[in-house]
C-alpha cells in the first residue's frame, strides 16, 4: 500500500477514473482499488468504504472491473507525445503541448502526475492520442 504522502506520484482517483473511461491503458504500477468493508448482519457481503493505492500485482486480485490504474507521473510522461513538455512554477505544475513553436494548449494542476494526466485526457478528447492502447 503506497504512503499517503507518496500519493502526489500519480493521478488523483477521479482523473484516473476519467482516464480509465478514455481508454487509457490499465496497466501501471500503482491501482486505486476500492477498501471492502463487511456489511453488519448480512452474512459477509462487502461494500467499498472508501478507495486505497496499493501496488499492481497485488491489485488486480480485486478484479479488472474494480480497480483502476492511478498512472505515475513517469508512466504518463511515455504516454504523452514527444511534443508535450512539464515543468513546475512557484505553486504548480504545467504541461504544455507543442506541435509548433508555440504552445497550443496549457494545463496547471497541484501535481506533475495530474498535470499530465488532464493533458493526456485533454488531447484523447481531441484526437490528437488516437489509440487506446498508446503507451
Amino acid at each position: 500500500m503506497m504512503d499517503i504522502k507518496d500519493q502526489w506520484q500519480v493521478c488523483s482517483l477521479e482523473l484516473s477514473k476519467r482516464l480509465k473511461e478514455l481508454g487509457y491503458p490499465q496497466k501501471s504500477l500503482w491501482y486505486w482499488y476500492p477498501i471492502p468493508e463487511v456489511i453488519p448482519n448480512s452474512g459477509g457481503a462487502l461494500k467499498s468504504c472508501g478507495w486505497e493505492i496499493l501496488y499492481g500485482n497485488k491489485a488486480r486480485i480485486y478484479g479488472v472491473d474494480t480497480i483502476c490504474s492511478a498512472p505515475t507521473s513517469g508512466e504518463l510522461g511515455i504516454a504523452l507525445p514527444l511534443n508535450c513538455d512539464t515543468y513546475r512554477t512557484t505553486t504548480r505544475f504545467g504541461c504544455q503541448y507543442r506541435p509548433g513553436y508555440t504552445p497550443r494548449k496549457q494545463i496547471f494542476a497541484d501535481t506533475e502526475a495530474n498535470a499530465r494526466g488532464l493533458m493526456w485526457e485533454y488531447l484523447k478528447k481531441n484526437g490528437l492520442i488516437k489509440e487506446s492502447n498508446d503507451v
